[in-house]
């Protein structure tokens, strides 16, 4: 069942003018209605937008994820499958409507409640893209013997790029501290994001952002943020912690 469209002006909504003029009792009902005409609007979009992420969400896990990770190591095979993906993903991306459109560059305190259907979805299309990308990356950080040759492959090679970016935009961006009803799915995102960065920095195998450190500590912030309400982020916290150590040292060592 789909939900009915957004209401339109009736005579019952209360938008008709007072009998002696009042146009300020007008303004205020049509004020009332356009709020609320504007949040119907925008639930409207994201019901039958998730709907749609969905399915596109459900080819990609059957497709890449029915079997375990050992099927990744023939990569080739699905170089084409993930471009094809990319390009649906692409194209709903570019096209969402006004309601469901997020700035991402919006952070912390400018985060506001009225964004949050929007984010939301812009949040899925991240989710889609890291499952998306994660097989790739998965070869780039565990095969050192043949990835030079076939990062000749442009097309294998703008794939695990953009999986590295994936994953450094959802550290960035899914860091907020702010109260929410999908906070524990974001703590558990940037936690895989940070480990999964952290390894592509171990392996030395893919160019990484200089600042990919200072983003892996605000994760660590965030954590700590919620530590108390979650016992059970202090112990990942502290393994965070432990290997971006380890991941500074061995940086130090490859200086040398």
């Amino acid at each position: 069942m789909f939900p009915s469209p957004p209401s339109r002006p009736s005579e019952e909504s209360g938008l008709r003018q007072s009998d002696d003029g009042d146009a300020l009792s007008f303004g205020w009902d049509m004020y009332q209605y356009s709020n609320k005409a504007q949040s119907e609007e925008k639930s409207w979009y994201y019901y039958l937008t998730e709907v749609a992420l969905r399915r596109i969400s459900n080819r990609i896990l059957n497709t890449f994820y029915r079997q375990d990770h050992t099927s990744w190591w023939d990569v080739s095979r699905l170089i084409p499958i993930a471009k094809e993906f990319e390009a649906q993903i692409s194209v709903w991306s570019n096209n969402l409507p006004p309601a469901m459109q997020y700035d991402n560059h919006i952070t912390g305190e400018d985060f506001s409640p009225s964004r949050e259907l929007s984010w939301a979805t812009w949040n899925r299309l991240l989710e889609m893209k890291t499952w998306l990308y994660q097989p790739f990356l998965y070869y780039a950080i565990h095969n050192n013997t043949q990835l030079p040759d076939l990062l000749e492959n442009s097309a294998l090679r703008s794939l695990i790029e953009a999986g590295m970016d994936c994953a450094l935009k959802t550290v960035e961006h899914r860091t907020l501290r702010h109260r929410h009803h999908g906070l524990w799915f974001d703590i558990r995102a940037i936690v895989t994001a940070s480990l999964t960065v952290m390894a592509m920095v171990k392996s030395g195998n893919v160019k990484i952002d200089e600042q990919w450190d200072g983003r892996i500590l605000s994760v660590i912030g965030t954590l700590a943020f919620w530590e108390d309400e979650s016992p059970d982020l202090v112990k990942t916290k502290k393994v965070l912690e432990e290997l971006l150590l380890e991941m500074r040292s061995t940086m130090r060592r490859r200086s040398y």
